[in-house]
């Protein structure tokens, strides 16, 4: 009988043991699944909905503005025409969808603005930097807006596009053409 019932006991003893040792098992599996499967999952839908995703057209660089075609055009706008001039190149800095435009003579920045990108189209607005003392008319800040299309391979990009004197019913906008002369990547090698 007493071996019966030491019988008993370690049959008992190794059902507790398996139930503990599944127990165990079964909160190893659950902290596994949280830990681990969740993050994955997460993951992958990330991945699926950045699927649609584009990264915008690289416009980052110098872009020679060709005046001369519309000279008489640019010299036309009011309080913007002079910082036109037939030599002026575009400075773009591009970080994801927003720009910083800026107009240069030589090395003399003469309008700044900001704008965006979205997929090749540009739209900006540029501010004269400084405006000389006898235009007094021009200090309320009248802000040349820019639209344009970017066109061509990644090394040899050009745009055209208009540019038009922001709160001036009167004026016409101006078509214009720009080349890419150097990109950042360019400027980086």
């Amino acid at each position: 009988m007493l071996s019966a019932q030491v019988s008993d006991l370690r049959k008992q003893n190794e059902i507790y043991k398996t139930k503990s040792m599944y127990r165990k098992n079964l909160k190893f599996v659950m902290a596994y699944l949280i830990l681990v499967g969740v993050p994955i999952v997460g993951l992958a839908a990330i991945l699926r909905a950045g699927r649609t995703l584009a990264a915008p057209v690289s416009v980052a660089g110098v872009w020679k503005v060709d005046g001369h075609a519309n000279a008489a055009a640019f010299d036309t706008l009011p309080c913007v025409g002079r910082f036109l001039p037939g030599s002026t190149s575009l400075s773009i800095m591009q970080s994801g969808r927003n720009l910083t435009l800026s107009f240069n003579d030589g090395s003399k920045v003469t309008a700044f603005g900001s704008g965006l990108i979205d997929r090749r189209a540009i739209k900006g607005s540029l501010a004269a930097n400084q405006y000389p003392e006898h235009e007094i008319a021009c200090r309320s800040e009248r802000r040349v807006m820019l639209s344009a299309i970017v066109d061509g391979e990644s090394l040899h990009r050009s745009m055209s596009g208009t540019m038009a004197v922001d709160g001036c019913s009167s004026c016409l906008p101006v078509e214009f053409r720009a080349v890419r002369t150097s990109s950042v990547s360019q400027e980086l090698r």
